[in-house]
């Protein structure tokens, strides 16, 4: 009987195997079921509003940002107008707009997220109180997320279309500079 025995674990998986021994039970086999779910939903909970406190500082952070990079950009707009090349200018005139666009869904975000947290203690309250016998995920947490996402883009967006004013400035800078240089290395020799 144990040559079958041992044959018929032979062709079985090491992590089956290990499932099946007894020795390698869970650690919460025997607790109560009912305190198990209460400990659950208590670190959830907990996981929840360190999550959500999360995101709202990541938020905070984008419109400060984007706020503040506004405002450079006019500061620049108005100190280098006649510097900027035509494409630059265009550039210039989408990294305003995708920062607008930022601060615009940044504060949508947290409009929608204190309707999406309202919605949800009704949501709660109502099932706990057996007016209702299951619930998921309200839809304006869909939202909350859709205007995270949003601001995300158009700053990353923002932070692009400066990047490449900066690059092409940089070279119109260079080129001006080498024609002022050959045009005074004419004048010397002439």
């Amino acid at each position: 009987m144990s040559n079958v025995r041992r044959s018929w674990k032979a062709g079985f998986p090491k992590k089956l195997e290990a499932i099946l021994d007894p020795s390698n039970a869970h650690p919460l086999d025997g607790c109560d079921p009912d305190e198990l779910y209460k400990v659950m939903m208590a670190e959830r909970t907990e996981l929840n509003k360190a999550r959500r406190e999360s995101e709202d500082n990541f938020v905070k952070s984008i419109i400060q940002l984007s706020s503040g990079l506004l405002l450079l950009l006019a500061g620049f707009a108005v100190n280098a107008r006649d510097k900027l090349t035509d494409a630059s200018e265009s550039l210039f005139g989408f990294c305003a707009f995708s920062l607008l666009i930022s601060i615009c869904a940044g504060l949508a975000e947290h409009h929608l997220s204190a309707k999406a947290h309202q919605r949800q203690q009704e949501i709660v309250e109502r099932y706990y109180t057996k007016v209702i016998k299951s619930y998921s995920e309200p839809l304006e947490n869909f939202y909350v997320r859709m205007a995270q996402l949003i601001q995300f883009l158009a700053f990353a967006a923002a932070l692009l279309f400066l990047m490449i004013i900066a690059a092409s400035q940089i070279g119109e800078t260079n080129v001006r500079q080498e024609k002022q240089y050959t045009a005074t290395s004419a004048a010397i020799t002439a």
